[in-house]
């Protein structure tokens, strides 16, 4: 059941990394390109970061440091 668990809690984490790895890559991209200044790139990942830690607050998952930490009580 643990396991069951877990797995699911890293599912979703791995998917809100996923969408914000793909969302900077594409910032990168348009900056390169010079469609992004470096600052709107930077404002851009700044609030995907926002979005992403919200999203995650909303969808109930633990944040890495609360992962670790149960871990640690369910170990020892």
């Amino acid at each position: 059941m643990i396991d069951l668990i877990k797995k699911t809690m890293l599912t979703g984490i791995g998917l809100a990394v996923m969408t914000k790895d793909k969302v900077e890559d594409l910032s990168r991209e348009l900056a390169k390109t010079g469609d992004l200044s470096e600052k709107a790139r930077k404002e851009l990942a700044s609030q995907v970061e926002k979005q992403v830690k919200s999203t995650l607050q909303k969808l109930n998952i633990p944040t890495r440091e609360e992962f670790l930490k149960l871990e640690k009580d369910i170990n020892n």
